[in-house]
């Protein structure tokens, strides 16, 4: 007659199979958390990256006048300036940076309305931080405006309502980020500058200011707080910022270029 098995060797058996029971639970415990972590991942990167896209698309494009252009070709550079070329850059260095510009959004045909920042067809436009409440914590949000008639964009101007979702637009500013996906922590706009040479006792020559926008976009999981990724990008503005000598030293083409 076959023996049967003894309680000790039953009980070792047990643990033996809890043991093995337990690795197997905490393997797939720390699958599926990896798991969620990389989707978690995934989708901050891409948040952010589509964020710095649209930001670089816009600033690339920021100063262009389809009528300076023109004018440029007619002339060869004589005293002509382009009211499109300023751009202004606040809180550079920080993490809250507020950037106002304009570019041309005439059509091509449209002769009595190319060359004039026009606010009613949207031309000054404006990219910025701010930092809202969104189901009771602070949020940062990337939001971007664009000017409609008879008012433009202002980096102090109210921020949008969050208290529901969609969030609704405040005046020109709507929201660009999604606070129940990502939390922006930092949005930091660094303005270089260079200025082609010319000779310092020609005060009649127009200067070419070249720009270039160093881009920091930082952001946290809305889900996972200690998940932060960050992307940079440097931007060459295209719209050189022709100027006079007397007025590059005054920073007109740091200021906010002013619609009609």
């Amino acid at each position: 007659m076959a023996a049967g098995f003894s309680l000790v060797e039953l009980m070792v058996s047990l643990v033996a199979g809890l043991i093995v029971a337990g690795a197997v639970l905490a393997f797939t415990q720390s699958s599926l958390q990896s798991n969620t972590q990389y989707i978690q991942s995934t989708r901050l990167v891409q948040e952010l990256r589509n964020a710095s896209d649209q930001v670089s698309r816009e600033l690339r494009r920021a100063g262009f006048n389809q009528a300076f252009v023109d004018q440029l070709q007619q002339l060869a550079g004589s005293a002509v300036v382009s009211s499109f070329a300023p751009i202004l850059v606040e809180g550079e260095g920080t993490a809250t940076s507020c950037v106002i510009y304009a570019y041309d959004r005439a059509p091509f045909n449209d002769t009595t309305r190319a060359g004039t920042v026009d606010l009613s067809n949207g031309e000054v436009r404006g990219i910025r931080r701010v930092v809202v409440e969104v189901d009771g914590r602070d949020v940062g949000v990337i939001e971007v405006a664009e000017s409609a008639a008879g008012a433009q964009p202002e980096c102090d101007d109210a921020e949008g309502d969050y208290a529901a979702y969609p969030p609704a637009c405040e005046g020109q500013w709507c929201p660009l980020t999604d606070p129940r996906m990502v939390d922006i922590t930092r949005f930091q706009v660094d303005y270089v500058s260079q200025d082609v040479s010319v000779p310092a006792s020609d005060l009649s020559t127009l200067r070419t200011r070249v720009r270039d926008l160093e881009v920091v976009l930082e952001g946290a999981s809305a889900n996972d707080p200690d998940l932060v990724r960050r992307v940079e990008t440097s931007i060459r503005v295209r719209a050189d910022c022709l100027r006079s000598k007397t007025d590059m030293d005054a920073g007109i083409c740091e200021t906010a270029p002013v619609g009609i």
